[in-house]
């Protein structure tokens, strides 16, 4: 009986090592060239390819107008996808492929060069 509350506890213990918790961040957010977002924010890394979250450091803020967060998901090395999360959970693809940034590692960029997330 003891046995299988240690066992419980080790799964328990390695399922939630797994969650990545929220750092702040200086965070610059560009879209259709205009600085949207630039200050501190909560960036919150998605498992081990590099995709991560930004958020507002105040739960209660969004990010951006309808935005709670942005999402950078890796689809391949210095590739991702742009994601969003609206207020009421929603998530939404953004159909726009952004690129590491060759000027800054901290930056991924669309093609045009008008949309732009940075974190540092």
């Amino acid at each position: 009986m003891k046995k299988s509350y240690i066992a419980a506890a080790i799964i328990a213990c390695t399922a939630f090592s797994t969650i990545a918790f929220a750092k702040d961040a200086k965070c610059k957010v560009v879209l259709d060239g205009k600085t949207e977002f630039y200050g501190t924010c909560n960036f919150k890394s998605l498992g081990n390819d590099g995709s991560f979250t930004l958020s507002n450091k105040n739960p209660r803020k969004l990010l951006l107008p309808d935005i709670k967060e942005l999402w950078v998901r890796m689809e391949q090395k210095n590739v991702a996808e742009l994601a969003s999360v609206e207020p009421n959970d929603h998530f939404q693809r953004w159909g726009v492929t952004l690129i590491r940034s060759t000027r800054d590692r901290a930056c991924w960029e669309n093609s045009n060069g008008d949309i732009s997330i940075c974190a540092y």
